[in-house]
């Protein structure tokens, strides 16, 4: 539900089109389009289907990461 506030909030009014259009492209192409082709590699490299729980873990984990040194921006004036 936040995801569009935290992505509009992250970028200046002059460039926050153009920022969340690629941040989110980015991220959907190198998080979402990569996915299966990673777990089948895990599948097929140790025939186990926990290393893919192990992969989604990591991934959330960097994710957690990411989101948790995004700045606040209470307070800061988000216009032009």
């Amino acid at each position: 539900g936040p995801q569009a506030a935290l992505y509009a909030e992250m970028f200046p009014a002059n460039v926050r089109y153009s920022g969340v259009s690629i941040g989110y492209a980015l991220g959907a192409i190198l998080g979402g389009a990569f996915a299966p082709m990673i777990a089948e590699a895990l599948l097929n490299q140790f025939h186990a289907a926990w290393t893919i729980g192990v992969y989604i873990a990591v991934a959330s984990l960097i994710s957690l990461i990411g989101v948790s040194l995004v700045k606040e921006t209470k307070g800061v004036d988000l216009s032009v």
